[in-house]
């Protein structure tokens, strides 16, 4: 997993995701897993778009608070074994 600086999130607002959709709103930041066909299972590229999301959210000052959200009728199902 990338380990990333707070220069590589610059242009973060710009940044494209397959996997998961975010939002920052009054100090919340959202993070939407968005694959709700697999049940939100967790695959290495859908984690690494949460840990990019993530560190976004370490370095900037104005989010308090971090809330994830899923589409679907299942949150998580855990890591999806085929990917695995």
């Amino acid at each position: 997993m990338n380990n990333y600086k707070k220069n590589q999130l610059e242009n973060f607002s710009s940044f494209h995701f397959s996997f998961i959709n975010v939002e920052e709103k009054n100090n919340v930041f959202k993070i939407t897993l968005n694959r709700p066909d697999k049940k939100n299972a967790l695959h290495p590229q859908m984690i690494n778009e949460i840990a990019f999301a993530m560190h976004y959210a370490h370095f900037n000052s104005s989010v308090w608070i971090v809330l994830f959200e899923a589409e679907g009728s299942v949150f998580c199902a855990g890591a999806d074994l085929k990917a695995m």
